[in-house]
């Protein structure tokens, strides 16, 4: 690992971000780190970090983690990357289908929920229960 990629570890770890993973990346001077709700990828050549966010991370956390990053002085440029999401297959999803797939698990989520409420409904309302 490189000074930056130290840094970035430690700063992570000096606010509490769990790191899941990290690994040398696909090009020469890329790391990986598979952290909490993102995945940051340092460059540290050019001294950028790209990073990327689960997509049902709320807003407060993703500005957050955008400053505790920014307070690493070798950092020059951070981009912020597409949103991802896990499949059933646990692929990673990112884009708009990411925010598709979340939708479709929300609206499946809701409809489970009604049926239940229906379905307890139907045995309140139709059983016939001892008088006490």
């Amino acid at each position: 690992m490189s000074e930056l990629t130290d840094k970035i570890k430690k700063k992570l770890g000096e606010y509490g971000i769990k790191i899941y993973d990290h690994y040398q990346g696909e090009i020469e001077d890329e790391y990986i780190f598979l952290a909490e709700d993102m995945v940051i990828f340092a460059r540290d050549k050019n001294k950028e970090v790209g990073i990327s966010f689960q997509a049902t991370t709320k807003p407060d956390i993703v500005a957050n983690n955008l400053l505790i990053l920014q307070e690493v002085e070798e950092i020059e440029s951070i981009d912020i990357m597409e949103s991802f999401v896990f499949n059933e297959k646990r692929q990673m999803i990112s884009g708009d289908e990411a925010f598709n797939l979340i939708i479709k698990s929300i609206k499946s989520q809701a409809v489970k929920e009604y049926a239940e409420h229906l379905c307890f409904r139907e045995i309140l309302e139709k059983s016939n229960c001892h008088e006490c």
